[in-house]
């Protein structure tokens, strides 16, 4: 299979070479090798690899005329939609293209007005996207791909403060982030040159000087990069766009300098390639390619939950398992047969079905309900997720245990299960306490928390130090440290605040800051019970009364 994946990495650099050749000529391989860097970096990713491949045959077949002008070109044409429907999630491009070019078409007859020979019927232009977007819709999850697609569209200010920074976060894996850096580039690209060409030629001009259909594909495939965190494929249209435009800017302007400037971008394109590790990966293929494991590099700490895994195999932990889709390959490999995964990459052998109970349950708190609902159909009893989300019911809430975190992903068990006492046992032999805490790791066995990265480097060693004061006050300045990281680590707040009560009974604001906390985590009969405490101590406290008072209400 990866000599395969081989050959077709063979037959679509061929193809974005003729692809790009009629454009701006000297950019051409500079364009062979902007793609074949993101082509690297999913070259492990078979189906939407060939996706792309699929995408670069329906875009050569149709072309800037907006549908085929041949019976069998109109065959191949909707033939490569059902087929990369029917291959992955990621197939969902291939109709939203079709459609695109099919519209795009359609714009530039209305504003061209002329009946020129040749010119693809408006009926035809229709029923070509009608069609494109029928085949994807008649697959069992086509109706929630096209669901989720139109979600994913919807711009926000979120992107800004959220997408945007995670698709500049370097930690979230070593290849990963250059290539999402590329794709960014692209797009930033791709926007300059489009307004250049607004300005320099008016929006009729520049819809006309570059196909419409080539706009509609840049504002839909941006939507859904920026939105949906889908770079890596969807970078192409941003660069077929930079070279189209480039194109023509250049043939407006100063053509001379097309040339020293396409060498100047190819040695910053070997540079990137330098700094994405690719040199050393080509150096390797005979003998990889000899081996049966082309481009197989060691796995990735960063990309996938090894610390979490290791922790559940070591815990002998069972039973039916609700994970993260992009993890379920390596959880298969790492953790089966005992645990089978909920999902894994290939969603569409899972059936519709599969998809919505997913999303059920990853965005539980829209619908309680329906999310337990799911829970006990499919009878999960573990959950392998990223470490700031939580199962049905809340991270403190009686039904479920975590069992164990680190700085990538948490495990959580249902509550009062034998996983429950198999986890305990395990934690036991390293001196920490179940509900697993990053506070309890670190006071128990800082060499085991080192190991497994429950916190970074430096909070570890910032905790470690004033475990060992022992006294009151330095629990109270963990507890303060925890807090300051938000709800996900209350759990640390609470287990810092018991140690410093066990060890100063009388502190007079510990018992207070533990039912401030445990009111925070839901648990409110114990909050109660540690403001009583706290008025024991500190009778006058009337911020303390004023909160009791509303707890014993239920506010």
């Amino acid at each position: 299979m990866r000599v395969f994946a081989g050959a077709i990495a063979g037959a679509i650099a061929a193809l974005a070479f003729a692809r790009f050749r009629k454009a701006w000529a000297p950019l051409a391989p500079l364009g062979l090798a902007a793609f074949l860097l993101l082509l690297f970096d999913v070259l492990e990713i078979r189906p939407q690899l060939f996706t792309i491949l699929l995408l670069l045959l329906l875009d050569r077949g149709i072309g800037d005329g907006g549908a085929p002008r041949t019976k069998a070109a109109w065959a191949a044409a909707l033939g490569c939609v059902v087929l990369a429907v029917n291959l992955h999630g990621a197939g969902l491009l291939l109709p939203l293209f079709a459609a695109a070019v099919a519209g795009g078409e359609w714009l530039r007859c209305r504003l061209v007005r002329s009946d020129e020979a040749g010119r693809i019927p408006s009926g035809a232009l229709v029923g070509f996207a009608a069609a494109a977007i029928l085949a994807s819709a008649v697959h069992p999850q086509g109706i929630a791909i096209h669901r989720y697609a139109l979600e994913a569209s919807a711009f926000g200010r979120r992107w800004v403060t959220e997408w945007f920074a995670f698709s500049l976060d370097a930690t979230r894996g070593s290849v990963v982030f250059p290539a999402r850096v590329a794709a960014l580039a692209a797009f930033a690209g791709a926007g300059g040159l489009g307004l250049a060409l607004i300005l320099r030629r008016g929006p009729r001009g520049a819809l006309l000087a570059v196909p419409p259909a080539r706009w509609l594909l840049l504002a839909g495939s941006g939507a859904l990069a920026f939105r949906a965190m889908k770079f890596l494929w969807l970078g192409f249209f941003a660069l077929d766009f930079v070279f189209r435009a480039g194109k023509v800017l250049a043939g407006a302007r100063e053509p001379r300098l097309a040339r020293p400037l396409s060498w100047v971008a190819l040695a910053g394109a070997v540079a990137a390639a330098s700094f994405l590790r690719v040199h050393p990966s080509v150096a390797r293929m005979p003998s990889t390619v000899a081996e049966g494991s082309y481009f197989r590099e060691p796995v990735d700490p960063r990309s996938v939950p090894l610390a979490a895994a290791r922790f559940v195999r070591e815990a002998r932990l069972e039973g039916n398992l609700f994970n993260f889709y992009g993890w379920g390959g390596y959880l298969i490999h790492a953790l089966g047969p005992h645990l089978p995964v909920f999902v894994d990459g290939r969603m569409f052998e899972y059936g519709e079905s599969v998809f919505r109970d997913g999303f059920a349950l990853r965005d539980w708190r829209k619908a309680p309900d329906r999310a337990r609902e799911v829970v006990a159909r499919r009878g999960i009893g573990i959950t392998i997720f990223d470490r700031v989300w939580c199962p049905p019911g809340g991270c403190f809430g009686p039904e479920w245990v975590l069992v164990y975190r680190d700085l990538q992903a948490a495990v959580f068990v249902r509550a009062g299960t034998e996983n429950e006492r198999r986890a305990r046992e395990r934690l036991e032999r390293e001196g920490v306490p179940l509900p697993f805490t990053e506070y309890g790791a670190a006071r128990g066995s800082p060499p085991w928390a080192r190991e497994n990265a429950v916190l970074p480097e430096e909070d570890l060693r910032r905790l470690e130090g004033l475990v060992a004061r022992g006294d009151a006050a330095s629990r109270m300045e963990a507890a303060k440290l925890f807090d300051a990281g938000g709800e996900l680590f209350l759990g640390s707040v609470e287990a810092a605040l018991l140690d410093a009560v066990s060890i100063q009974p009388g502190h007079p604001h510990a018992h207070f800051n533990l039912g401030v906390a445990r009111a925070r985590m839901g648990r409110v009969p114990e909050a109660r019970d540690s403001l009583r405490r706290h008025l024991e101590i500190v009778p006058r406290d009337v911020e303390a009364r004023a909160l009791l008072a509303r707890l014993e209400r239920g506010g």
